[in-house]
């Protein structure tokens, strides 16, 4: 390839980036906007101040909870990886990581942080890379998990119809992207895979081998699906705390859609889209506007503070870091 065009192409990439960072944050300054022209930005300040301390200690208990999990779930794929890595390590990569997400516009930054981490640790790094991806996959599995698994509890209204639709296609797809990666395919007599670069044939190796692991099915999405009730029952817990009237059945049944919703990466780490979609889904409920982005915000301030910490171990670790020698 020539220079010129190389270069050209790098600058388009740049310019690409720079109109999707705009835009992220437009969607999530249009859904702020939209949400609370709704509900009033006073009401809901006035609400998250009178929060009382017990669903202040829920949030940081569940919190402190799911990122346990999430450590644990981390280094059962590095083991079924043929690799291992300390509590230390992994509490540490996974805190940065979650600093990194709230603080940048991508979660490729805090995937970066992780893969470090286990640089560092000495792992090589495409097993490095491929846990942090499928350990990603895992953590969307148990959201659908749950939102498939609660089907049954939705009320078949007419204004439940088409979010049970929606559930039913999203669970459908997962379950067969899941079935079509665990068994061996060749498509068009290789042809395809020919076309696909080898960084995602390796990937798609790996993560066939994980789920050919009983370890995997058992505690890999096992623990992914306790978090996502983690949060469901904290939400409901919060709610009731707040004298907000949560059904646990509501919470199961629209917390997860909720948080798929906000992994949608179109706005900045979740916010806005997370606070419109709990708006409107909380709504089928019965629950007040105010109150439903009461609960959001709160959700999304304890996540800010979890990274937080995150943040303040980076930079303990950024200080202690000698300089690179110059030579």
């Amino acid at each position: 390839m020539p220079l010129g065009m190389h270069d050209r192409l790098a600058s388009d990439k740049t310019k690409g980036a720079k109109l999707w960072l705009l835009a992220k944050f437009a969607i999530t300054l249009t859904c702020f906007a939209v949400v609370f022209a709704k509900v009033g930005a006073r009401p809901v300040w006035n609400r998250i101040l009178s929060t009382p301390s017990t669903a202040i200690l829920l949030l940081s208990v569940s919190g402190a909870l799911q990122l346990s999990i999430a450590v644990w779930r981390w280094r059962g794929v590095l083991r079924s990886l043929g690799e291992s890595v300390t509590w230390t390590v992994a509490t540490r990569g996974v805190l940065v990581e979650r600093f990194l997400n709230q603080a940048l516009p991508s979660t490729l930054g805090g995937d970066a942080a992780r893969i470090a981490e286990l640089i560092d640790s000495k792992v090589p790094l495409a097993k490095a890379l491929h846990s942090v991806i499928f350990d990603r996959f895992l953590g969307l599995a148990g959201i659908v998990l749950v939102m498939g698994a609660t089907i049954p509890l939705n009320d078949l209204s007419s204004a439940r119809s088409g979010l049970v639709t929606v559930t039913a296609g999203i669970f459908a797809a997962f379950a067969g992207g899941v079935a079509l990666l665990s068994v061996p395919w060749s498509l068009g007599g290789g042809t395809i895979e020919r076309c696909l670069p080898r960084s995602v044939l390796a990937f798609v190796e790996t993560a066939r081998k994980l789920l050919s692991c009983p370890r995997i099915w058992g505690y890999g999405f096992g623990l992914s699906v306790l978090i996502q009730l983690l949060i469901c029952a904290t939400v409901y817990a919060v709610a009731a705390e707040m004298q907000i009237a949560l059904s646990l059945r509501a919470a199961l049944t629209l917390v997860p859609g909720v948080i798929f919703f906000s992994l949608i990466p179109f706005s900045i780490a979740g916010w806005g889209a997370r606070e419109g979609a709990m708006v409107a889904l909380l709504g089928l409920e019965g629950v007040a506007s105010r109150d439903a982005l009461t609960l959001s915000v709160l959700l999304g301030i304890a996540q800010l503070l979890l990274g937080l910490v995150g943040g303040l171990l980076r930079l303990g670790l950024s200080r202690n870091c000698p300089p690179k020698s110059l030579a």
